[in-house]
């Protein structure tokens, strides 16, 4: 695993349980969970 992964994995564990405690429309606009998430889906192409 590359450190940029492992430095993506340790931020999106520290924002999940964030997200998770917000409701449904505020989950979908928390913009910065899901550019993680997206970061992370194309750096393991």
């Amino acid at each position: 695993m590359t450190r940029k992964v492992k430095q993506l994995f340790k931020r999106l564990g520290e924002k999940v349980p964030v997200h998770n405690g917000l409701t449904r429309i505020k989950q979908e606009s928390f913009y910065s969970a899901w550019h993680d998430l997206k970061h992370l889906a194309l750096s393991s192409r």
